[in-house]
């Protein structure tokens, strides 16, 4: 994984070559213009949640911010290379099952929520959402519908809708969530 300054380096990269100001990334994304000159400058680690909104602002998939290298039209990304972001708030890891294609539309996840996870609010954003469960036991709440989820188990929904999960078992649970397009979670 890269070190914070590359990926701050690469922020800032994005964002000259769009030819926009920091002003602009901040109003856009909500993020102040402290906190993206600290982490432009390797300062700061961005959150997965920051990470999302800046790639929302400079509108890029969120995975070419962690990946510098050239343009491509597939991705290959090895279990062992997969970048890695852990909530300090949620204890939630998050895995980016593959770092994307140029321009792409598609973000696909692995989450680790440790037993009694659950975020204090609903959320949502554009766009659609699959959440597989391939360990534990989940409850998804959609709306006014809540879900319970075991191994095996998939939910599809758009993600304007508020939503929530939460780990209702003993185990760490593990879920691949896709989203399309890329955005904040």
């Amino acid at each position: 994984m890269k070190s914070n300054y590359l990926i701050g380096e690469h922020i800032r990269t994005i964002r000259k070559q769009r030819r926009l100001k920091m002003k602009e990334i901040s109003s856009f994304s909500g993020i102040s213009i402290s906190l993206l000159s600290e982490i432009e400058t390797g300062k700061k680690v961005p959150s997965i949640k920051t990470l999302m909104r800046i790639a929302d602002a400079l509108k890029v998939n969120p995975s070419l911010l962690l990946d510098h290298r050239e343009p491509k039209y597939l991705d290959v990304t090895l279990k062992a290379e997969r970048p890695e972001f852990i909530s300090r708030e949620l204890r939630v890891v998050y895995k980016m099952v593959t770092r994307g294609i140029t321009d792409g539309k598609l973000m696909v996840l692995s989450l680790e929520l440790p037993p009694g996870m659950c975020r204090d609010r609903m959320y949502s954003h554009e766009g659609e959402e699959c959440l597989l469960v391939q360990k534990g036991e989940i409850k998804v709440q959609v709306g006014d519908e809540s879900y319970f989820l075991k191994e095996g188990d998939s939910i599809c929904f758009k993600s304007t809708v508020p939503h929530n999960m939460f780990n209702v078992g003993d185990i760490t649970a593990e879920i691949v969530c896709i989203n399309t397009p890329p955005s904040a979670m």
